[in-house]
């Protein structure tokens, strides 16, 4: 055999080598790449290599499946989330589907919920303690800026866990939901917005009172409400927002309309007989009413009124307010 066949031949032998290597060792000179990928509900073994290719985890579907089939894992594999590595081998990302898979519940809080409300859903849904939950909620420790502002008591957070949808891993404890739910409000109530709040003369607790009022009083006309309650908080002739909803807050008896009785119940969250804003939110206002709070149509509102199907009328007097109540 000549040198330059054998060198051929060792050179294909080295090259043959290098490629059972590379394709064999999923971390084999892989660039450094970390995801967190969820597998969804019946995802089989096609699927799960396109997923974990598509995000850089593994260099070849075939050789993955090709691995997964010769581990005898292929049916073994779970749904749920979890972190992966390209730096990972082959086998260690099998054992991941195959035994560290968290299943994530969906759970959607509507806006305009309170803390009570948010709490039995989460209850419910993530099989949680809600009693631990609501310590939480008044004594748990979260690294938000707002946080030192809003009042101490058991309704701390009333109005700040955000209304989304959230994706929660089982097992997730009480302090952590909260968590997530006060990372979303601050992705939302922007450094933007409290400085333009601030610019207004509102700290964050009293912007999100407001927000949360016109959360319960509007589905519509969001800004016209807001432009109403911000009239009324710099006059002295209407100095009294008149919010049912506040009353009902504190009754927790919903009505279409209040009586007399009603409005004479003694809370500071009255705002029938305390001016001015009550001490905290009433409920957790979604994007749209926390942003008419901060940026409320120019008007010389002074009351408004529902008229069904989400409408509202708008009136500049008393007098006219009642013209409008009498048709």
């Amino acid at each position: 055999m000549s040198l330059k066949i054998r060198n051929l031949i060792i050179s294909v032998i080295i090259v043959i080598a290098f490629a059972v290597i590379y394709f064999s060792n999923n971390a084999f000179l892989a660039p450094q790449v970390t995801r967190d990928i969820t597998v969804p509900k019946g995802a089989g073994a096609v699927k799960i290599a396109a997923i974990l290719k598509e995000n850089g985890i593994i260099k070849s579907e075939l050789v993955f499946r090709l691995h997964l089939k010769l581990s005898g894992k292929a049916y073994s594999m779970k749904n749920g989330k979890a972190s992966f590595s390209s730096k990972m081998s082959y086998d260690t990302i099998i054992n991941i589907l195959e035994n560290e898979m968290k299943s994530s519940i969906k759970v959607t809080i509507p806006e305009g919920y309170e803390l009570g409300q948010i709490a039995d859903l989460f209850a419910k849904s993530c099989n949680i303690d809600i009693n631990k939950f609501y310590y939480e909620a008044e004594n748990g420790e979260f690294d938000f800026p707002y946080i030192n502002e809003l009042p101490k008591g058991k309704n701390r957070l009333e109005g700040y866990l955000f209304p989304e949808t959230y994706y929660i891993d089982e097992g997730t404890s009480e302090h952590d939901i909260i968590d997530m739910c006060l990372e979303q409000f601050c992705k939302v109530y922007t450094e933007e917005l409290r400085q333009k709040a601030a610019d207004m003369g509102f700290n964050t607790n009293q912007i999100i009172t407001l927000a949360s009022i016109i959360e319960k009083e509007s589905s519509t006309d969001r800004r016209l409400v807001s432009s109403v309650f911000h009239n009324r908080i710099k006059s002295r002739k209407y100095k009294y927002l008149e919010s049912c909803s506040t009353v009902i807050y504190v009754t927790k008896t919903p009505k279409a309309r209040l009586g007399a009785e009603d409005i004479k119940v003694d809370s500071p969250y009255n705002t029938y007989l305390y001016p001015g804003l009550p001490p905290g939110p009433i409920a957790s206002p979604g994007r749209e009413s926390i942003e008419a709070a901060v940026n409320p149509e120019v008007t010389d509102y002074y009351f408004f009124s529902d008229m069904g199907g989400g409408k509202n009328t708008f009136s500049k007097t008393y007098e006219e307010h009642m013209a409008k109540q009498s048709r």
